[in-house]
């Protein structure tokens, strides 16, 4: 099967598997009290939000895990060496770390912090925002959550 058609396929399963699972988290949400949902405000946060964004996402790192799952890299050959550095296969850099490592960092800190407001906007009018400390807390929590996963993107890039 062609890299193109197994990406396609792994996409939309992992868009449809996450979706499902947005879906299911609201209905058990729903069962445990953990929010009401008398005009469906939350159902279609879920289904038209959250849903999509974790699907597309999932689905993503599902097609990449399905076109580089069968891609074997061949052990280079004795006689060939080359001082030249790799230009494909695993030991490939393809921008320099000084570059890659604020790009890891702004990319999974950014994403972290807008699955957090994400689920703020969700959440809002159930949430203790009334209460002044605690909202300040929880404002800020995707903040936080933010640069934590930039710092975790940006050590682990360096380790690289």
């Amino acid at each position: 099967m062609p890299g193109f058609v197994k990406g396609a396929l792994a996409f939309v399963a992992g868009l449809v598997l996450a979706w499902l699972a947005a879906m299911v988290i609201y209905v058990i949400g729903g069962e445990l009290g953990w929010w009401r949902d008398r005009d469906g405000g939350v159902a279609m946060g879920f289904a038209f939000t959250i849903g999509p964004f974790f699907g597309v996402i999932a689905g993503i790192v599902a097609a990449i895990w399905a076109v580089r799952r069968g891609k074997v890299v061949s052990p280079p050959v004795a006689h060939a060496v080359s001082s030249a550095p790799a230009t494909f296969g695993p030991e490939a850099k393809l921008w320099p770390k000084a570059i890659r490592v604020p790009l890891a960092a702004i990319i999974a800190g950014g994403a972290a912090y807008l699955a957090g407001i994400l689920v703020f906007w969700v959440f809002a009018p159930y949430s203790g925002s009334s209460y002044a400390p605690m909202g300040q807390l929880l404002w800020n929590a995707p903040a936080w959550l933010g640069i934590g996963v930039a710092l975790g993107a940006a050590i682990r890039e360096m380790r690289r």
